[in-house]
């Protein structure tokens, strides 16, 4: 009986210390600071968090790049920097998805967002165009395709006159009715 009871013990023990690696530790503590970026009683958004949770994937990418979680975390770590308009930061972390993990399976939003970022918070639109056109070369069945095709059509007119055009396609359309 004792030697059953030590041999669960010993058992116990390498399966809590088998479990407490440096890396889960490090998706733990991930974990728990996406919990706390949104404050639930005033849902106001903790910039601080988000910029040390930015620092906190960048870091697990560092140490873990062929962790099957680390694309994912370089995405949300892109797309924290691009809500903060950190249009540099977000590029050189979409980059680095790009070139690094060519199969991750949002590899064709990643490649819309950084054509939305240089639009949009670098105001580069030629870098952009060249990734909105790419965008839809290789990704023709995609959910943003029209997205992409919109904002190629609308890149460098003012609001005014995307409006205008909103309202001359509707009044074609009435017409045609």
């Amino acid at each position: 009986m004792k030697i059953l009871l030590s041999v669960l013990i010993i058992a116990s023990i390498i399966f809590v210390s088998c479990s407490e690696t440096p890396r889960n530790k490090d998706v733990d503590k991930i974990t728990t600071i996406e919990q706390k970026l949104v404050d639930d009683s005033t849902m106001v958004f903790d910039k601080k968090l988000a910029i040390d949770l930015i620092q906190m994937y960048t870091t697990f990418s560092d140490n873990y790049p062929a962790d099957s979680i680390t694309p994912d975390y370089l995405f949300k770590a892109g797309r924290l920097a691009m809500n903060m308009n950190n249009g540099n930061k977000s590029i050189q972390l979409f980059d680095r998805i790009l070139k690094q993990y060519p199969n991750f399976d949002k590899l064709p939003e990643t490649v819309f967002l950084s054509a939305f970022v240089y639009e949009n918070i670098l105001n580069d639109n030629k870098k952009a165009k060249v990734l909105y056109l790419r965008f839809m070369k290789d990704y023709p069945d995609n959910i943003l395709y029209n997205d992409a095709k919109a904002s190629i059509d609308n890149m460098g007119k003012s609001l005014e006159d995307i409006i205008k055009g909103f309202e001359k396609k509707d009044a074609e359309n009435t017409k045609s009715l």
